[in-house]
């Protein structure tokens, strides 16, 4: 049995910070992707640094890496 501490990151104290998770993912989507990462919508495909140059889409799923998933 684990014990959660207050310096873990996945323990939330109060209700208020509840969102932090969800700020914590929008502020990643907003980086730029790096060769080698899979695809923000099925995860299927790692581009590389051409294609991502390209701004070809995902040949698993069609839709553009840089659109919000």
């Amino acid at each position: 049995m684990s014990t959660q501490t207050p310096t873990d990151p996945r323990f939330i104290e109060k209700e208020d910070d509840s969102h932090l998770r969800e700020r914590m993912q929008q502020a990643e989507q907003t980086h730029p992707l790096r060769p080698g990462a899979l695809c923000p919508h099925c995860g299927g495909h790692a581009f590389k640094r051409a294609e991502l140059k390209a701004g070809t889409p995902c040949p698993a799923c069609g839709k553009q890496p840089r659109a919000a998933a």
